[in-house]
């Protein structure tokens, strides 16, 4: 198998090794709803672990309300965060940590529900003078509250977000043990899409980049084997659709980098977006070294290595499904065409 063996090898060992530090260094994102009343209140399950909840206030303001179940002693990490510019579009929403014995116990608006006998803690939004940069999902956002203390006993704690007069998208990040679970993973592909309709994009808009890369590369790769002679094959065809899928996601990442870059600096952790740019456009240029080959593929050894491309697609969260989904295809799909056996 003459595909610069070593050199593939170290680009699927580089995908399997980053993995395990994105794993542990990103939030898990949650989309509730239903939560505009304290008797409907979202339960965030473990919430010493790291999540990132994407949620909106309807205009005219409103409240929503998160329940946490936590240990005497647990610690409570809370940051309230905004997707466009508070100086901007006047939404500032604020946060109320209620619970039991906090050391404070501050005036609440009247439209909130309380829990009896709790005490509240509020913190009311201020507006950043910059937007934050956040590499993983290569967005930006505006924090405007945070809180960190330490539960007085082991009880139920309740988190509302609300404001007075306007609606707009907020997120609120809570705890900040970091790490994902299998099923995570295999949706944040999904859930990242859905961040950034957060962030108040069209899907259209979101998907264009990859929509215009697979347009593309579909026809050169036409082309490409008309003009080069090259075996017809699913496999080869899906060895293509898998490359254009990590170059598409690897485009897509690009322009989400370029509308953050517009809220605030992107400093140097922009490098961990490139980087899983970058990884994306090798995942692709090992499907094209399979798909440049002018016999047969799909050895023994070509089916291996689609099946790890695959798997490293996965775990990197790239290709937006069509990357890693082609390669595994591509691997069990016949090495020719009917028309070219006969031949």
């Amino acid at each position: 198998m003459r595909l610069r063996t070593c050199s593939i090898a170290a680009v699927l060992l580089v995908g399997m090794l980053v993995f395990p530090a994105t794993a542990a260094s990103a939030h898990s994102p949650l989309f509730p709803t239903g939560n505009d009343r304290l008797a409907t209140a979202y339960t965030v399950n473990d919430p010493a672990k790291s999540w990132a909840i994407y949620s909106w206030l309807d205009e005219g303001g409103g409240v929503q309300y998160y329940r946490l179940e936590l240990q005497q002693g647990q610690r409570i990490s809370l940051s309230l965060l905004t997707a466009q510019n508070p100086q901007d579009g006047g939404f500032l929403p604020s946060l109320v940590l209620f619970g039991p014995s906090l050391g404070r116990n501050d005036s609440v608006p009247s439209f909130l529900d309380r829990p009896y006998g709790y005490d509240a803690w509020v913190i009311s939004g201020q507006a950043p003078s910059e937007g934050t940069y956040e590499p993983f999902s290569a967005t930006g956002y505006y924090q405007v509250a945070s809180l960190v203390t330490n539960a007085s006993q082991e009880a139920t704690f309740y988190v509302a977000v609300f404001n007075h007069y306007t609606g707009g998208s907020y997120g609120l990040a809570v705890g900040d043990q970091e790490g994902y679970g299998p099923e995570e993973i295999v949706y944040l592909p999904y859930n990242l899409v859905r961040v950034y309709q957060w962030d108040e994009q069209d899907l259209p808009a979101i998907l264009a980049p990859m929509a215009i890369v697979i347009a593309i590369g579909g026809i050169l790769y036409i082309r490409s084997a008309n003009g080069q002679k090259l075996i017809p094959s699913p496999a080869r065809a899906f060895t293509a659709l898998s490359a254009l899928g990590f170059l598409g996601w690897s485009a897509m990442l690009v322009a989400e980098m370029v509308i953050a870059s517009g809220k605030g600096p992107l400093g140097l952790d922009v490098g961990i977006t490139l980087l899983f740019i970058i990884l994306g456009v090798l995942l692709a240029w090992v499907d094209l070294k399979l798909v440049r080959r002018r016999d047969r593929i799909l050895a023994r050894g070509h089916r291996l290595l689609l099946v790890l491309v695959a798997i490293v697609g996965v775990a990197l969260w790239s290709g937006f499904y069509i990357g890693p989904i082609a390669a595994l295809l591509a691997s069990v799909l016949p090495p020719y065409s009917p028309r070219s056996k006969r031949s």
